[in-house]
């Protein structure tokens, strides 16, 4: 099984990041951000489904696929919801402070 890298985390640090340079300004629109989290979730929900099928293939006598991959795909359908959880909570965190602002 081939291990591939979760693309739209970068996507989204870079998206998010502020930096103080004005010559490498960034687009840091709504719309950016919003399509890099929702990258995130598909890559999130994809990287599931194919945990979900490779565990089924092992226990359906599959022998071309071993533990180690099953655990493999498992860990990192874990990590990437724990990742789009946590930027969930920062979001949510980011909006209850912007709703306590006095205007």
């Amino acid at each position: 099984m081939q291990v591939g890298a979760i693309n739209q985390i970068s996507d989204i640090l870079k998206n998010t990041s502020i930096t103080n340079n004005s010559e490498t300004k960034k687009d840091n629109s709504f719309s950016n951000i919003f399509n890099a989290a929702m990258n995130l979730l598909n890559d999130t929900n994809s990287l599931q489904l194919k945990a979900d099928d490779i565990g089924m293939e092992f226990l359906s006598g599959n022998t071309n696929v071993n533990i180690e991959d099953v655990l493999i795909a498992s860990k990192k359908a874990s990590t990437a919801l724990q990742f789009t959880v946590e930027i969930r909570n920062q979001v949510l965190a980011a909006y209850d402070e912007i709703m306590k602002l006095q205007i």
